[in-house]
């Protein structure tokens, strides 16, 4: 082989990673919101607003299902710190699912590909779509593709944190409940309350600590020209080939419409607060847990994943700190 071919073949292998679940998400939102703003100046202006944020923060997310649908199974009985959407590390986040979840609705074929979030900030007489960090709460674009009709389409999900509509702490179940009345996903409980719940999941899990996050090589990701400058990452890819591993489920892609369930021994997924030592700038720790709260420690919020009880060889997921990788 000469250098020339040789040459060529590696410059054909430099981009080898195909993200079309993600580019699929984002043609999808592009064109949903150009629908949507043909439909009237209100409509308009929250289309061209969402566009404005995620272009503005364009990260995008491969999401591994069954971490996926563990996250949606998460013990919702947890409290809700007022101040989460400080800690979001994007102003903006598009999430893509590279396996869809599928889920039949009055006999037709719903598959959810991904999502869009935005900031989005309410009053009694206006809406504004604002950076995450700043927003009062979160809006949400599923995009959906229905079995028979080919365009794919967009469905809201809305949660609120703050703000003068909104009064005291709320649990995660107390979000859930109310983005499901706000949305009945054709009049269907359990598909509504499955959406909602990976909606605000994928966010707290983002605000969490340490989530599962890899951040590909931008030169090894062939991309289209409408992400060239996206930032793209796989979330929660190890944490779901740890759960494959745990339970002896042999792929993903082999999920039922009914969902996955963690087999008895493992304990289901939930949230913990744990108190964290102080760390100056270069990482040092300086404080102690057993001191003063605000000065020498703080709460933060951990996501604890699916975990083998009294199994054997079983040893949970870990997830690891990647908060100094995310993009600027």
């Amino acid at each position: 082989m000469g250098k020339a071919s040789r040459r060529k073949k590696g410059a054909g292998n430099a981009r080898s990673i195909k993200i079309q679940d993600a580019s699929s998400v984002i043609d999808a939102f592009y064109s949903t919101s150009q629908m949507l703003g043909q439909q009237g100046k209100e409509s308009a202006a929250h289309a061209i607003g969402k566009l404005e944020q995620w272009e503005q923060s364009p990260v995008m997310l491969r999401v591994d299902l069954d971490f996926a649908l563990a996250l949606a199974d998460t013990n919702p009985d947890i409290t809700v710190a007022e101040d989460w959407l400080d800690r979001m590390p994007y102003g903006a986040i598009g999430f893509s699912l590279p396996d869809p979840i599928v889920l039949t609705l009055h006999n037709r074929t719903f598959r959810f590909i991904g999502m869009v979030a935005t900031g989005i900030s309410v009053t009694a007489d206006s809406t504004t779509h604002e950076p995450l960090q700043d927003a009062e709460g979160i809006s949400c674009s599923w995009i959906v593709t229905v079995d028979g009709f080919p365009p794919p389409g967009a469905i809201p999900v809305l949660f609120l944190s703050r703000g003068e509509i909104v009064t005291g702490e709320k649990t995660l179940g107390d979000y859930i409940a109310d983005a499901t009345q706000r949305r009945d996903f054709d009049g269907d409980p359990a598909a509504a309350a499955l959406i909602t719940t990976l909606s605000l999941q994928l966010m707290l899990y983002l605000a969490s600590a340490e989530p599962d996050v890899d951040w590909l090589p931008p030169a090894s990701v062939a991309r289209p020209h409408h992400m060239k400058d996206a930032r793209i990452g796989h979330l929660g890819w190890r944490v779901g080939s740890a759960f494959r591993q745990i339970s002896g489920s042999p792929s993903s892609s082999g999920i039922s419409d009914g969902g996955w369930r963690m087999p008895p021994h493992i304990r289901r997924a939930h949230y913990r607060r744990v108190r964290v030592a102080m760390r100056d700038a270069a990482g040092k720790i300086t404080g102690t847990r057993s001191g003063i709260e605000g000065v020498d420690w703080a709460y933060e919020t951990r996501w604890i994943p699916p975990t083998p009880v009294n199994a054997e060889n079983g040893v949970g997921p870990v997830v690891r700190d990647v908060t100094e990788r995310a993009p600027v």
